[in-house]
């Protein structure tokens, strides 16, 4: 995560912004953005908040700072949401303000918001009332599943062993979940096929998406050229030094039955530059 995010002049005079009911939230708002990834996300759990962002401000406690949360969602500042019982915020339109250089930022770590995980606080808070302000989670809607049966998780591990880049199995397993997959058969086949191509191949897989990026955007649609799907080289040799049974690709030095593998001519090679020294 950046050092900071950008806050525009458009800030004072925004409609949304104004509407708030006081200019603790206001502050709040203003101070959340520093702390937001490269999604526009952070938590929005009270205690996080105000041990991170607010944590020498005596005025903030748990309870206001959960009516200001709400303020700004009933102003449309941010969306609130709630997945595996952690409470999490989205700033709306957070890409419109920010130039952002995602190559240089880490991924977000915070599941995405949808609908269905969206958390409705009320920010009218009775001040006679001293209990907690109370949070509800919307239901979540019944998404069908074009394949019932497995469960959704099994099929999910025969993906994550098969493809190449494994990062950020939280939000590609919510992200799988949510889907509409097909077959897990045409899934496997399509990512051998992935695998194979200069695309997938260049740089030591640089350019392969993340898990959750090739569900979301339903990769296994993509049509691929056969023509730039290099097939695999399945054949063999023998090390004469170490007598490992490798594949061509490793080999190293004469071709032939005195070939060697890479990992012994590099063995050879430390061994004369040692002898060379004494």
């Amino acid at each position: 995560m950046a050092d900071g995010r950008m806050l525009k002049r458009a800030v004072s005079q925004s409609r949304r912004l104004s509407n708030l009911k006081n200019d603790s939230h206001r502050l709040l708002y203003t101070w959340l953005i520093p702390f937001l990834d490269v999604e526009g996300r952070y938590f929005a759990s009270p205690d996080v908040i105000k041990g991170s962002i607010v944590p020498r401000l005596k005025h903030f406690n748990e309870k206001n700072i959960q009516e200001a949360l709400g303020d700004m969602a009933d102003n449309e500042l941010i969306l609130l949401y709630q997945y595996d019982g952690e409470q999490y915020l989205q700033l709306r339109k957070f890409n419109d303000h920010q130039y952002l250089n995602k190559a240089r930022e880490a991924d977000s770590k915070i599941p995405p918001y949808s609908e269905d995980l969206q958390l409705q606080i009320n920010s009218r808070v009775n001040p006679d009332d001293s209990t907690e302000v109370k949070l509800r989670e919307v239901k979540r809607r019944e998404v069908k599943d074009v394949h019932p049966t497995p469960d959704a998780t099994l099929l999910f591990e025969e993906f994550w062993k098969a493809y190449p880049k494994r990062v950020n199995r939280k939000e590609a397993l919510y992200r799988w979940k949510k889907a509409k997959l097909p077959p897990i058969e045409i899934i496997l086949k399509k990512i051998s096929e992935q695998k194979n191509t200069d695309e997938w191949q260049k740089d030591d897989g640089k350019y392969i998406p993340h898990p959750s990026t090739w569900i979301n955007k339903e990769r296994w649609l993509d049509e691929i050229d056969v023509g730039i799907i290099k097939k695999e080289n399945t054949e063999t040799f023998i090390c004469c030094e170490c007598n490992r049974k490798l594949p061509i690709i490793q080999r190293w030095g004469k071709i032939g039955s005195n070939s060697t593998c890479k990992d012994c001519a590099f063995t050879q090679q430390k061994i004369k530059e040692e002898e060379a020294r004494e």
